[in-house]
C-alpha cells in the first residue's frame, strides 16, 4: 500500500522544514521589516488643522501702522475683560467687530475665521476667502493656546515681546 511510503515522506519534510529555510511549526515566525512611517510633525492629540476666530488686542507703538492709542496695561485690561465676557456668554463675533485691531477694511481675510496648520500640514489658497496659516507662521504663543483648546473653548494668548509681540489674542477654537 502506498500510504505507508507517503506518510513517512510527508513527516520527514515537515521534520526538516526548519533547516530548508521554511519555518517549522517550532520555529517562530517573523514578520517582513515594515517599511517607516514618514514623521509626523503634528503632535500627539493635535488636529492637523483647526478653525479658530480671534480678538487682537494691541497697544501704542507696539505694531507699526496700527492706530491705536490704547496703553499696554489698559490693552491687558481690556483682553483680559473679553476673555471673561465671552467666557460669560457674551457674544464673541459682536465683541471681535467691536474691539480687534485685526480690521483690515477691503480685505475678505480680516477678522478670520482662521484655519490654523500644525506643524507639516501643508496650508492651501482657498477660493472662500478663509485664510489657511502655517503654525510655523504664526506668533509661538498664539499656536500653542489655539492648537491646545478643544472645540468651542476659548483662550487667551498674552503678549510676550518675543512668544506674542503685537498684544494679546482671544481665542475661539470653531472646530
Amino acid at each position: 500500500m502506498m500510504r505507508a511510503p507517503l506518510l513517512a515522506m510527508a513527516l520527514s519534510l515537515c521534520a526538516c522544514e526548519g533547516e530548508r529555510g521554511v519555518p517549522s511549526a517550532s520555529a517562530p515566525v517573523e514578520s517582513p521589516p515594515r517599511q517607516p512611517e514618514p514623521e509626523s510633525r503634528v503632535p500627539r492629540g493635535q488636529a492637523p488643522r483647526i478653525l479658530v476666530q480671534r480678538i487682537a488686542i494691541s497697544f501704542a507703538g507696539n505694531v507699526r501702522g496700527l492706530k491705536t492709542l490704547r496703553p499696554r496695561d489698559e490693552a491687558e485690561k481690556l483682553a483680559k475683560s473679553l476673555l471673561d465676557r465671552v467666557r460669560g456668554g457674551a457674544d464673541f463675533i459682536r465683541l471681535r467687530d467691536e474691539y480687534s485691531d485685526d480690521r483690515v477694511e477691503g480685505s475678505a481675510t480680516a477678522n478670520g475665521p482662521y484655519i490654523f496648520c500644525n506643524f507639516g500640514v501643508e496650508h492651501r489658497l482657498r477660493p472662500d476667502g478663509v485664510s489657511e496659516l502655517p503654525r510655523e507662521n504664526l506668533y509661538r504663543s498664539v499656536a500653542d493656546v489655539a492648537f491646545g483648546l478643544k472645540p468651542g473653548e476659548i483662550g487667551l494668548a498674552e503678549y510676550d515681546a518675543e512668544l506674542c509681540p503685537h498684544g494679546w489674542d482671544v481665542l475661539l477654537r470653531l472646530k
